[in-house]
């Protein structure tokens, strides 16, 4: 592919860009799928994102609801664990989000990465190494 045909192909994803939604939904459908057949993982979504009244937001707060909590949490064989933030092409990290990236990071044996990607092809492209990196370590 030449990089003038890149750039258009890029350009057209820039312009249908799925919504977080929808690129969660399909990174956690393939990830689902991977532990369903036996690929040493347990994969699980955190729900820190939606409105709420205040009264079901203190609540959920009480219960252990942290701000900046990744959006996906992949348990993997040996304790290890990759949080994954998932992020459109547009998509920003916010402060919390990247102060608790921070804090998961420095525990050693867990890893926080934030996937910015126009697809899910795109994120399971950079998700899938970095799992069978993690499994590799052990």
């Amino acid at each position: 592919m030449t990089s003038a045909e890149y750039g258009n192909r890029f350009k057209r994803q820039l312009k249908t860009a799925m919504a977080e939604s929808e690129l969660q939904q399909g990174v956690f459908a393939a990830l689902l799928s991977l532990e369903v057949h036996g690929q040493n993982l347990v994969v699980a979504h955190i729900p820190n994102e939606g409105r709420r009244s205040p009264r079901q937001g203190m609540r959920m707060r009480r219960e252990g609801l942290r701000r900046g909590a990744p959006d996906l949490v992949v348990w993997l064989r040996g304790g290890k664990t990759l949080n994954i933030e998932l992020k459109t092409v547009r998509g920003k990290l916010s402060s919390s989000q990247a102060s608790f990236g921070r804090g998961l990071n420095s525990l050693g044996g867990h890893e926080y990465v934030v996937v910015f990607a126009a697809g899910v092809k795109e994120a399971l492209d950079e998700i899938l190494p970095k799992i069978t990196e993690m499994l590799s370590l052990d």
